[in-house]
């Protein structure tokens, strides 16, 4: 398991080449699990070189910056922030057809105003997932929201017939 968390995003460093050689400093450990917040500042290409480099992830748990409330702009930033983990994971590995980290199976977001894109992007990824035979298991949605045009009760239950066996809300 590893936690990667930072007190402010605006005072963090990280870009490809530094996510590389923190993945490097991990290449041997066997990681299954890890958390990520602000989740801000990961992009598509950070996420797929995790994703190459930890196939075996079956737990991944993002958030936003500390403070994360407080911000004017938090809808647009946490769609900003989530949209690249929701691509990724719709992706295939590098070296074959296989669906990027096959193993995954629970999937914590924190702290997320779900809007119909972010509802269909996840639905559309449980779906392709379990027709790529690797299903997720588990999606928590932790402090998230949803606005007023999903309904949480409809959103899990498209979830739920989607084939996700456990959803937290």
């Amino acid at each position: 398991f590893i936690r990667i968390e930072s007190e402010c995003a605006a005072d963090a460093d990280m870009d490809i080449t530094s996510w590389q050689e923190l993945l490097h400093t991990f290449r041997n450990a066997p990681l299954t699990s890890i958390s990520i917040m602000p989740v801000d500042l990961i992009t598509l290409d950070m996420w797929s070189a995790l994703f190459h480099q930890f196939p075996s992830l079956d737990t991944i748990e993002v958030g936003p910056e500390r403070g994360y409330l407080f911000k004017e702009n938090r809808k647009e930033y946490m769609q900003h922030s989530i949209h690249p983990l929701l691509q990724a994971l719709h992706s295939f590995r590098r070296d074959s057809e296989e669906i990027c980290v096959p193993n995954l199976r629970a999937l914590a977001l924190n702290i997320l105003v779900v809007d119909t894109d972010i509802a269909e992007s996840i639905l559309s990824l449980i779906r392709k997932r379990n027709t790529m035979g690797a299903p997720m298991e588990r999606l928590e949605f932790r402090d998230c929201v949803c606005q007023a045009d999903i309904g949480r009760e409809q959103f899990v239950s498209q979830l739920k017939r989607a084939g996700v066996a456990d959803v937290v809300t």
